[in-house]
C-alpha cells in the first residue's frame, strides 16, 4: 500500500542511485619495489610498504618503519606517470628533481643493483593498480 501511495516519491529516490557505477578508489602507499615482472602487455610490482615518520630526533629528521613483512603485488597501469629524482644530473651537478621518465627507461633501473632499485617510492594507485610512481628523495 505505502509503495502505490509513494511510487513518484520511491522513484526519485531510486533514480538519484548511480547502479553499476564503481566508485573509484585513490590511494597513495610508500614502499620499496622488490621486483617488477611482465604480465601479458603490462607488469606488475612486488612491493614492501613502509611508513615515513617525521623524528626531529633523527639526524635527517625522519625515520622509516615497515608496519609489515608482507610483500604485496601491485598491477601497473600500462603507462604510469614516473617522476625521480636521483635519476640524473643536472649541469650544475645536481639531481635533476621531479625528473619524469618513462617505463621503459624506469625498467632497467630494477635489472642491476643500482640506487633507484633499493629506493623509496610514493606510489599512487586507483582500484588497486598503479597509476603514478615517485621517488622518495632520501638526504
Amino acid at each position: 500500500m505505502w509503495f502505490k501511495q509513494n511510487k513518484q516519491v520511491f522513484d526519485q529516490i531510486l533514480a538519484s542511485f548511480k547502479f553499476g557505477d564503481q566508485i573509484e578508489k585513490e590511494e597513495k602507499k610508500l614502499g620499496y619495489i622488490k621486483s617488477i615482472t611482465p604480465v601479458y602487455d603490462s607488469y606488475q610490482l612486488v612491493v614492501l610498504y613502509a611508513n615515513w615518520i617525521e623524528d626531529k630526533t633523527k639526524p635527517n629528521g625522519y625515520r622509516i618503519e615497515q608496519p609489515s613483512t608482507e610483500l604485496v603485488t601491485l598491477p601497473l597501469e600500462q603507462n604510469p606517470q614516473i617522476v625521480m629524482q636521483t635519476y640524473d644530473h643536472a649541469a650544475n651537478g645536481n639531481f635533476n628533481f621531479n625528473q619524469t621518465i618513462t617505463l621503459s627507461q624506469f625498467l632497467p633501473l630494477f635489472e642491476t643493483n643500482t640506487p633507484q632499485k633499493n629506493a623509496l617510492y610514493w606510489l599512487e594507485l586507483k582500484n588497486g593498480t598503479i597509476t603514478k610512481i615517485t621517488e622518495q628523495y632520501q638526504p
